[in-house]
């Protein structure tokens, strides 16, 4: 891969990427940027570049998953509120998977799928003399899973401090 720039205008820097494929062609890449070349190189722009692909799936990702496609406002403080609410629901779920789901099936379960059929079922929750009891009707698979990896193989004990 060798990276190097162009002239392309008074304010914009054209940067250019040459990759070998493995049947010897030589296939071309240009960005345009207006960002300092004093500050960013050419090959340290590229690769921020390259990086963007994963974002862009990201943001693909949570236009399916979480409904970013139905957003109503054009106001900046709107969407930048919207989107640090998608980021934390993500970073939640993730964790959700890896700590509590580990081990069940729970934890292969795509986030797209937890959420969009997840996020449909009715469930309600009851308070009882020992706990809560969690309440899901529908006899999917992906319900029973997930009811069993919220129900766990302890039992609270009580502790009584003081009588009342």
């Amino acid at each position: 891969m060798q990276v190097g720039e162009v002239a392309a205008g008074p304010l914009v820097r054209a940067i250019v990427c040459a990759v070998s494929l493995p049947d010897g062609r030589i296939e071309y890449g240009v960005l345009f940027t207006n960002l300092p070349a004093e500050k960013y190189a050419a090959t340290e722009m590229w690769g921020l570049y390259q990086g963007r692909q994963g974002i862009e799936a990201f943001f693909k990702t949570c236009g399916q998953t979480y409904g970013m496609s139905n957003l109503r406002s054009t106001e900046f403080r709107a969407i930048s509120a919207y989107l640090w609410l998608v980021f934390i629901t993500h970073n939640l779920l993730q964790w959700v998977k890896r700590d509590l789901f580990a081990g069940s099936a729970l934890a292969a379960v795509g986030t797209h799928e937890l959420v969009s059929k997840l996020g449909r079922i009715v469930a309600w929750r009851e308070r009882t003399p020992s706990g809560w009891r969690l309440h899901l009707p529908s006899f999917d698979a992906l319900a029973r899973r997930f009811g069993a990896a919220l129900t766990p193989d302890w039992v609270q004990l009580e502790l009584r401090l003081y009588e009342s």
